[in-house]
């Protein structure tokens, strides 16, 4: 993991918004996933806020969007916010644009 990288989490009843922050490589992408996979299964919406992100490295983003799918239940809605979020998914319906309705999350 890089050595600046950390996740913050902020809960409410009706989704769990993770703060990433620092240097996004191969082995932020599993702790991100890993973060997801556990709290998944007690909410129905994650948001990936994606503005305290520094830099991301291009292994860590392609081994993001590879497993996700592989080690998450589907069971929620998860949603990608912040000036990277386009980089976490090609969904239109997932990324969060940064408008006063997104704010109110």
């Amino acid at each position: 993991m890089a050595k600046n990288f950390s996740i913050s989490s902020e809960r409410s009843d009706r989704y769990l918004i993770l703060n990433l922050k620092g240097d996004f490589d191969g082995s932020s992408a599993f702790e991100t996933i890993d973060y997801i996979e556990d709290s998944r299964k007690s909410t129905s919406c994650v948001i990936i806020n994606t503005l305290g992100v520094n830099k991301i490295y291009p292994f860590g983003i392609g081994a993001f969007k590879k497993n996700i799918g592989l080690q998450t239940p589907q069971s929620s809605e998860l949603l990608f916010s912040g000036p990277y979020a386009w980089e976490f998914t090609d969904r239109e319906d997932q990324v969060i644009e940064e408008t006063k309705e997104a704010q109110s999350f």
